[in-house]
């Protein structure tokens, strides 16, 4: 753990943890590692110290945080639980000589009881002193790997075997010392197998041919649905087979993305560390893109074998929080049904560069595993690109099947079992587990599969001859769960239920509120009952272990069977468990959120509530701020669609569930967001059926608020009068509520139609009336940024704005969670870069913007546009003709003057004409002077440069207007909103005149 006060020595501690991490030692116990839910100081800090094997104090001339109540500060505590609890205590003193400003010099008290405390650790032990940070962090290197080669020393002596020779074990822990140096193999982490190899010799022998140089593919991948056994395969090969089958690799690499934290950027770091031999904390800052020239090099200087476990995680389709429940149908497509979003995209853009580059890394190999295939690893037709070998896993060999079966304790006719085997379940590992455990549990004969299979009671009774393989495959899975013990049953149940699996702890204090009812009568210890239902249940092949997350979870197939054949009393009964378990549960404030853990509960509370039946109580926890946190802290839309459809059992626009009426309107606003960037359409009826419900219950504030998200929409579809329209009349009704905070947000929409519309004057009008008003409003109204994001594109578009004021407005965004405003403002970033022909600044800036859509499944034309265009400028290989043909085919509206941009540049003058036209017609938006102003000048300016005469912008006809059936009823709530004001302010004023 690294100890000291923060404010004055933030580099300090940057150095101690890369002093630390040169040696291989992690300093992982560190305040800046702590999220935002750690609130209680003290009680972290002092579980940090326990969590340390190694305790490091770095005293300045500060003391430090008193916590009220408390007479020594948090950095002396940690201390003193250091002393209690006998860790290795390594203290370093600021030099007398050491550069200090005089605001990080404490006076007073607090200058006394420092100097007491370092007078305190100085009759304790020796400190080391400091001049500065790097000999700071070169002192802290030294004294830790004192301390390793002590407690080394001190291992040999207490091992005589060791000392003595007689033994080959190592006398240290085997991770601290496994040699791991070229050409020794490195796994990041290494591969725990659930069950001993079987079979797959077909595929062994694939990879002992494709790792010689006469294949010509440097890359081969291993697709398959999930269970199949693709890291296994991977796995025995690299660790036994590739060096027989090859003796002159470079180094044997392995590195797993099911792991957390695991990133491309964090491959390329280990990987370079690998094959160089730097310290990691040389590439620990760099992006992708400086790291990918050095690793490719590396890989074509030597042949290197590269195994990268897991892709699919990098993508968008897995970057959810039930990715591992995903079923693989439902993503093994080249498009869904999310708009054009491809869910084979990589979440981060820098990540598709590589990938594709990889593919040409020889004389080098790379084996990867995934359950779908990149996109950036395939062209146009869904074929593999050159240098890529895609090889379908399919299901065991009839005989390696049986050899699965048989180390289940199972026997039986040899022709039989593999045919079974062979037609019922296509020899899928994860159903040959499940099948054993249904013969081991056949009474009459345990573990006969030819007595089983001829009872008609037993296998003759699972009726398999009329079904398909999906079916046959689900009905032995379902057979396998109904048979199970009592206590594996709930078991199984109740983590059907849960989205994300669970970790021991909690899956046991979850099952402990279940009711015991062993059908043995049986009378176990609680955890000696529940250790033994995982186990059988891992046994029966029916419940997982993910070691990198350390949680335990079902496969996709077994929790749709499983919580398919529950019915309704006991799915209330496990659900009113789990949602008792969960509300219980301490959680910050949903507008805190930073990332899907943070939110993870309230989801699943959501999501049982639902699969129950309860929807007043789903709809009461979502308006609690769980869906504003979904929309805005994360743009997770795609984990806010599964929980809002459940209301729509018909779907979007069919009718929505009982619930109450205060609840409809919010509800369906909710969903009209939810979908809102993938089915603008839908999102609009949706929207104006929200006011529907708005205007029956008189409620002015959703009104006011879903008059906005009208008009936003009637933007995108460059109807820019109707939305000026309905923003106007947004302001009116905020005035007649006397609310502030509902002015101010009217005032700023109407703002955003002056910007967009080019009118200088009254953008600078309304600016002089809002920027006074403040921003503190309720998050429901106003997020943080937002109005300085707007600003900042205002004077974008006036060529006014600058590098200082962009930096000032991200801050904001990211400060106030404000994500979809944080990405807006990168995007805009980027094209600031570009206007000043900075190509690889705005890379960059585009590459972040469009990782913060990516990451949970969203998409932006505009930005991934942009993005293209500046690699083009920068000169950047990439498939640019591949990426305009598919933006040129569904873009609409601004990324269209971009695209043209491209086809310009490519030297496609004609396509580049017809991008523009279309850029020009939706920039044109009513007819003068309701146009979007800013592209209108520019698809103007690019027309002329390509040679064309722009078309003419007729003048707005008021007759083209979209009169909405509604518009009367909301005029007349303003009216009436308004004489009952006047009414209010009038009894108010007879009173105070009364009075005086």
């Amino acid at each position: 753990m690294i100890s000291s006060t923060a404010q004055d020595l933030p580099e300090h501690r940057d150095e101690v943890r890369l002093g630390c991490e040169s040696i291989g030692i992690s300093a992982d116990q560190m305040m800046e590692n702590l999220s935002a839910r750690d609130a209680d100081a003290v009680k972290v800090s002092l579980e940090m110290v326990e969590n340390a094997e190694v305790y490091i104090c770095i005293l300045a001339w500060r003391y430090g945080y008193v916590p009220p109540g408390s007479d020594i500060s948090i950095t002396e505590m940690e201390y003193d639980r250091a002393v209690k609890l006998g860790k290795p205590r390594l203290v370093f003193f600021i030099h007398d000589d050491h550069p200090v400003k005089r605001k990080d010099v404490e006076t007073g008290t607090g200058a006394d009881k420092l100097q007491a405390f370092k007078e305190r650790i100085g009759q304790e032990r020796v400190g080391a002193f400091f001049k500065s940070p790097s000999e700071l962090r070169s002192r802290v290197g030294e004294a830790l790997a004192n301390l390793a080669k002590e407690a080394a020393a001190n291992v040999a002596e207490e091992s005589p075997t060791a000392a003595s020779g007689d033994s080959d074990e190592l006398t240290t822990p085997k991770d601290t010392l496994e040699i791991n140096l070229p050409p020794y193999l490195r796994a990041v982490p290494r591969y725990l197998g659930s069950h001993d190899f079987v079979g797959r010799v077909a595929e062994l022998n694939t990879l002992d041919d494709w790792c010689l140089d006469a294949d010509p593919n440097p890359m081969l991948l291993f697709e398959a649905i999930g269970g199949t056994g693709k890291s296994m395969v991977a796995w025995t090969w690299l660790t036994g087979r590739a060096v027989q089958a090859r003796n002159d690799w470079a180094g044997r690499f392995w590195f797993s993305f099911y792991e957390q934290g695991a990133t491309m950027n964090a491959f390329c770091r280990a990987a370079l560390a690998y094959m160089t031999g730097a310290p990691i904390e040389e590439f620990r800052k760099q992006r992708t893109r400086t790291l990918m020239p050095r690793l490719l090099a590396e890989l074509e200087a030597r042949p290197w074998l590269i195994v990268l476990d897991g892709l699919e995680r990098i993508l968008v389709a897995y970057h959810r929080i039930d990715a591992p429940q995903m079923r693989d149908e439902d993503v093994d497509a080249a498009t869904d049904q999310i708009s054009n979003r491809d869910p084979r995209a990589t979440i981060n853009p820098e990540d598709e560069d590589l990938l594709q580059r990889l593919t040409a890394a020889a004389p080098s190999k790379l084996l990867v595993t995934s359950r779908l295939t990149p996109q950036a690893l395939i062209n146009q037709s869904s074929m593999p690109r050159p240098g890529v070998r895609r090889e379908m896993l399919s299901g065991l060999r009839p005989a390696d099947a049986e050899l699965l079966f048989q180390s289940c304790w199972v026997s039986g006719d040899s022709k039989a079992v593999q045919g079974y085997l062979q037609h019922n379940c296509d020899c899928h590992p994860l159903v040959i587990g499940a099948l054993a455990g249904l013969v081991n549990d056949y009474l009459p004969d345990r573990g006969n599969f030819d007595s089983w299979l001829s009872d008609p009671e037993a296998g003759g009774k699972l009726g398999l001859a009329d079904l398909d393989l999906t079916q046959r495959r689900n009905h032995i899975l379902d057979a396998a769960i109904l048979a199970l013990p009592e206590p594996e049953l709930r078991l199984l149940q109740t983590l059907s239920l849960l989205r994300g699996g669970s970790d021991y702890a909690s899956l046991r204090e979850l099952c402990a509120h279940s009711p015991a009812r062993p059908k043995d009568g049986a009378h176990k210890e609680p955890k000696e009952r529940f250790d033994g239902t995982l186990t059988e249940l891992e046994r029966r092949g029916l419940l997982q272990y993910d070691s990198g997350l350390k949680r335990y979870d079902l496969h996709p197939v077994v929790r749709g069977v499983a919580a398919g054949r529950m019915d309704e009393a006991e799915t209330g009964e496990i659900g009113e468990q789990l949602v008792d378990y969960f509300s219980g549960r301490p959680h910050d404030p949903w507008e805190q959120a930073d990332s899907l853990d943070d939110l993870s509960l309230g989801i699943q509370l959501v999501a049982t509530l639902n699969r129950m039946g309860s929807f007043d109580r789903a709809a009461t926890v979502l308006n609690g701020g769980l869906s504003d946190a979904l929309v805005f802290n994360l743009m997770a839309l795609g984990e806010l669609q599964p929980l809002l459809r459940a209301f729509f059992p018909q779907g979007w626009d069919g009718p929505l569930v009982d619930i109450s009426a205060e609840e409809r309107s919010f509800i369906i606003n909710s969903s009209g967001l939810a979908v809102d960037r993938r089915e603008p359409a839908i999102a609009q009826r949706l929207f104006e059926r929200a006011l529907q419900y708005a205007l029956k219950g008189e409620s002015a504030l959703a009104i006011r608020a879903l008059l906005s998200n009208i008009a936003i929409k009637l933007v995108m579809q460059a109807k820019v009068r109707d939305a000026q329209r309905l923003r106007e009349m947004a302001l009116e009704l905020a005035k007649t509520t006397g609310k502030r905070g509902e002015v101010f947000r009217a005032l700023l929409d109407l703002y955003a139609s002056a910007v967009t519309q080019g009118e200088i004057s009254s953008a600078d009008e309304i600016w002089s009336e809002l920027h006074p008003m403040g921003r503190s409003w309720l998050r429901v109204t106003y997020r943080p940024g937002d109005a300085e994001h707007l600003r900042a594109k205002d004077k974008f578009r006036r060529a006014e704005l600058t590098d200082t004021e962009l930096v000032e407005v991200v801050s904001l965004c990211r400060e106030g969670r404000n994500r979809e405003a944080l990405s807006n403002c990168l995007v805009m970033w980027g094209e600031w870069h570009l206007s000043r022909d900075e190509a690889n600044p705005a890379i960059d800036r585009l590459s972040a913007a469009l990782r913060l859509y990516r990451e949970f499944g969203e998409e932006d034309t505009e930005g991934e546009a942009l993005l293209t265009l500046a690699q083009l400028r920068a000169g950047q290989p990439l498939d640019v003709r591949e990426v305009a043909e598919r933006l040129d085919g569904w873009t609409e509206g601004k990324a269209l003057l971009t695209v043209a941009e491209i086809w310009r540049e490519l030297g496609e003058p004609e396509r580049a004409v017809a991008a523009a036209l279309r850029a020009h017609k939706s920039a044109s938006g009513s007819g003068e002077p309701y146009v979007d102003r800013y592209y209108l000048d520019r698809a103007d300016a690019l027309l002329r440069e390509l040679g064309e005469t722009p078309p003419e912008v007729p003048q707005h006809d008021p007759a083209n207007d979209e009169v909405f059936e509604w518009e009367d009823d909301v005029r007349a709530l303003i009216d009436k909103t308004r004489k009952e004001r006047e009414e209010l302010e009038r009894e108010q004023a007879e009173r105070d005149e009364a009075d005086d």
